[in-house]
């Protein structure tokens, strides 16, 4: 259990960073800024960003499987997750940042809390 924690902050800082550079892609491409959004593009930015956005929760089906079901508890925010991902695609960039921050906050105190119930 110890051991899913800094992965999944790993893959949350990268998901928050990635919708930052997908969020300034066209100032990045004026500048010549190259970033990873700049040189895949923004579509498979999106493909990319939605991969790492529903990664914690495959981490967190897995442990709930090995270990206790407590761990389906941060699965409740999977609807908010999702709607962040069609944001992307539908390029409402503006906000992702911010709203990636509340829903990385809303998953790590559920699972806080599922760590102290098992």
């Amino acid at each position: 259990m110890a051991f899913s924690a800094p992965p999944r902050n790993n893959v949350v800082v990268f998901v928050f960073f990635s919708s930052q550079n997908t969020r300034d892609l066209n100032a990045d491409r004026k500048a010549g800024h190259r970033t990873l959004a700049t040189l895949v593009g923004p579509k498979s930015s999106c493909y990319l960003h939605t991969l790492l956005l529903l990664f914690p929760y495959v981490v967190t089906g897995l442990l709930a499987s090995w270990t206790s079901l407590y761990f389906c508890i941060p699965v409740i925010t999977i609807p908010f997750a999702l709607n962040l991902s069609v944001a992307c695609f539908e390029g409402e960039h503006s906000t992702l940042p911010h709203n990636i921050a509340m829903l990385d906050s809303a998953f790590g105190i559920l699972f806080v809390i599922s760590v102290f119930l098992k």
